[in-house]
């Protein structure tokens, strides 16, 4: 049966106010297809178009609903609001003076014209329009960083006062690597205004990044000065200081979580923080049982089951037998930048060796890059998709992302520990590429995946102590698959080894890769490469042993939940 016009409307707005944009899109282009001039599906269709970060092309819809029902003021504002969402403010101030021709002014439109008045001083310092921030929130939160900063560079002549517009800039240049831009941004913003504790936090977040630990831990004072309850800026200082019996912030960070209405996210980064006060301050029966608290409210939030690994390391084993195995595909021409994926289980000393390896002048370092792992996903589902065409236009983008990240050096590295799950992909698409498998004793590297947090929603497992465990034997079942099918392809390099005889590690890792001799890949703790990931700090020391045993002081702690991998621990 066709469902009705109303029905249509109905089910494509109760679509879009519950996020469903797909759904409330078929939905209200089924009015269209029938209804072109139909001005309330027209004027949905504008605002999902803002609502996914198209503002360009929601032009034309809201433009057909007004010329259907120029009586309602809120398709001119969602018109003009739109237009200066575009920097479009001469457009703008042509469809105001339409609005005011057919007597439809109100409060809010009147806001809009103090907007867009040109050459004014107040358009210079008025607030930042309504539909602007959110289209440049939205552009941070897809990851589209280029496209909120080229958007900020177009809003910031005309409104130069707009914290926000520093801010938001200030944080697409930490995400594309430049961050001393960055910094400056975030210095403009505060000009504007020194109590800002959210523009204190990202200056500080962008020092972490760089390395200067001193000038993040000072930031984040600084945030915690003017705003003694961001949770952001204490679960972040945290892993950075060393908490005294003295410590406010201990005091602090009790009392907020203890408070009824706080969100699972902030009872989850208060938990982790003061798990590492109270390991500082030697009280670690009360570590524990924080870090316990912080890890059962994450494995909650994020719903994991071991099952679903279980069930993808099943179908990745039997992909590769009955698929890959069979594949007759032509070798792939070799690039100029020769790919070097460093994988493993996470918190293994993967960001360790990448930070020894980029060290060399022949390497860039790309970090953690998703784009194999969103692949390999997407052909275990659907094996016909493996064409020589897929791999064709896969190492095309591939390598174009490589080259951003990059500075044209003869190597680069991809450090995305997951991707062990697909290194049969790995040698299909990039034979040349070299991998290193970092492999470190299997109780220090579950317990530190349980002791740290992750920005990645990816690692359900790290939060439950036995699906770490059972997690860690899908790993270790695969690579000895890996190693097995491709001898001598994957270079085995042993943590814990590695700290022991530094530089004799060292220089077989730099045969392997082909590396001339440098002596600064001994320094790594000098490289000054930006480093995201949840070894920020220990990167920034020299390379230090014993690491290995530090859980052991919390043995006595933990009930015996590491004794399945004691046979496999020295």
């Amino acid at each position: 049966m066709t469902q009705s016009t109303d029905d249509l409307l109905t089910k494509g707005a109760k679509a879009q106010a519950n996020g469903q944009w797909q759904a409330a899109e078929q939905a209200f282009a089924e009015v269209l297809n029938s209804e072109p001039d139909h001005p309330i599906a027209n004027h949905h269709m504008g605002s999902l178009a803002v609502a996914v970060g198209k503002p360009a092309e929601a032009i034309q819809f809201f433009g057909a609903a007004l010329k259907q029902r120029p009586d309602l003021p809120q398709y001119w504002i969602s018109y003009i609001d739109t237009l200066i969402a575009l920097s479009m403010f001469p457009e703008a101030t042509a469809v105001l003076e339409q609005a005011k021709l057919h007597g439809v002014m109100n409060k809010d439109l009147a806001k809009l014209e103090a907007l867009i008045t040109s050459d004014t001083d107040q358009s210079a310092t008025a607030d930042l329009p309504h539909a602007a921030a959110v289209q440049l929130g939205q552009l941070l939160e897809r990851k589209q960083f280029a496209e909120a900063l080229e958007a900020t560079e177009k809003l910031l002549p005309h409104f130069p006062s707009s914290i926000l517009l520093h801010n938001v800039r200030g944080s697409a240049l930490a995400r594309l690597d430049q961050h001393q831009a960055a910094i400056a941004s975030f210095q403009q913003s505060l000009a504007l205004n020194p109590d800002e504790a959210s523009t204190h936090y990202n200056r500080a977040l962008a020092l972490l990044e760089m390395g200067d630990l001193d000038a993040a831990r000072s930031g984040f004072h600084d945030t915690l000065q003017h705003n003694p309850r961001h949770i952001g800026a204490h679960h972040k200082l945290s892993p950075i200081k060393t908490f005294t019996a003295e410590d406010w912030q201990v005091q602090a960070m009790r009392a907020l979580l203890e408070e009824g209405d706080l969100s699972d996210e902030g009872r989850f980064c208060l938990s982790f923080a003061l798990s590492k006060a109270y390991e500082d301050l030697g009280q670690l029966d009360v570590a524990v049982t924080y870090l316990h608290q912080g890890n059962d409210i994450r494995s909650r939030m994020l719903d994991y089951s071991i099952e679903t690994d279980r069930a993808l390391f099943a179908n990745i084993k039997q992909y590769h037998t009955d698929f890959i195995k069979q594949l007759d595909l032509p070798t792939p021409a070799p690039t100029e930048t020769v790919p070097i994926f460093i994988v493993g289980m996470p918190r293994s000393g993967t960001s360790l060796v990448e930070q020894i390896v980029s060290s060399h002048s022949t390497v860039g370092a790309a970090g953690e890059l998703d784009q194999f792992g969103t692949l390999g996903n997407a052909l275990v589902s659907e094996r016909s998709l493996l064409t020589s065409e897929t791999i064709d236009g896969f190492r095309s983008i591939f390598d174009q992302v490589l080259q951003e990240l990059t500075k044209g050096e003869a190597f680069v590295t991809d450090k995305m520990p997951q991707n062990f799950r697909f290194l049969n992909l790995i040698r299909i698409f990039y034979p040349e590429a070299k991998i290193v498998h970092v492999e470190r004793d299997p109780i220090a590297t579950c317990w530190s995946n349980y002791k740290h947090t992750f920005g990645n929603q990816g690692l359900g497992y790290c939060y439950n102590i036995k699906d770490l465990i059972a997690y860690y034997g899908l790993y270790r079942d695969l690579m000895e698959v890996w190693h097995a099918e491709y001898p001598g392809q994957i270079y085995r390099l042993n943590y814990d080894q590695l700290v022991a005889d530094q530089e004799a590690e060292t220089h077989r890792l730099a045969d392997y890769l082909n590396l001339s001799w440098e002596d600064g890949l001994l320094s790594p703790e000098e490289n000054q490469r930006v480093v995201r990931t949840a070894s920020q700090q220990q990167v920034r020391q020299s390379v230090y042993q014993d690491s290995s045993q530090q859980w052991r002081k919390f043995e006595p702690y933990l009930e015996g939940a590491f004794d399945p991998l004691l046979s496999d621990s020295p």
